[in-house]
């Protein structure tokens, strides 16, 4: 298993995580689909963190909102999905027990993504109100 280092992870490390997590019961048959997987993952993640970033610069109050992330997992089950529709292991993405699996696994690392951002704007802006109350929330 891939553990995530909480000190400012890229969209590539999550991306590691969470494949690794989704094919722990039942691996890819095949590297290049893992691969394809881990890509779209990845641009996944990138997506997620440069909006949060953008969020947080426009309007430091975003710390104190739901994340919201239902959509982008969704988004992101359906991407590999895609990924993997011309492979022979199409047929087990498509399941639904694997979808909601996988569902769940990127939603959790998306929300943990999330929390390190605001965490880290947090740590860049000591001054800032609402993110230190973000902070305050989880380490007393």
């Amino acid at each position: 298993m891939i553990v995530v280092p909480l000190i400012n992870p890229t969209p590539a490390t999550w991306a590691a995580a969470t494949t690794s997590i989704i094919f722990q019961n039942g691996p890819p048959e095949s590297k290049d689909v893992e691969a394809a997987i881990q890509a779209t993952l990845e641009s996944s993640y990138r997506l997620l963190i440069g909006m949060e970033q953008e969020l947080l610069r426009q309007d430091p109050e975003q710390c104190q909102q739901p994340y919201g992330l239902e959509a982008l997992a969704s988004e992101a089950v359906r991407a590999c999905q895609t990924a993997a529709a011309d492979s022979p292991y199409s047929n087990r993405l498509l399941d639904d027990e694997w979808s909601d699996a996988a569902y769940r696994t990127i939603g959790d690392h998306m929300a943990t993504a999330v929390h390190v951002e605001r965490l880290l704007f947090a740590d860049e802006h000591p001054d800032n109100e609402a993110a230190m109350a973000y902070k305050a929330r989880f380490h007393k």
